[in-house]
């Protein structure tokens, strides 16, 4: 039997890709939340 965390990571991590649609929807993503934690950090900084 395979252990059941490993398994809900899979499939949580499955939901996500969905999610995206597509692998350049996923880039879109990452580019996202990247761009507002940069924002996030300014704000916090000044």
């Amino acid at each position: 039997m395979r252990n059941p965390v490993s398994i809900l990571m899979i499939v949580l991590m499955l939901f996500g890709l969905e999610a995206c649609n597509t692998w350049s929807g996923l880039g879109k993503d990452v580019q996202d939340v990247g761009r507002r934690m940069e924002d996030a950090g300014e704000r916090n900084h000044r």
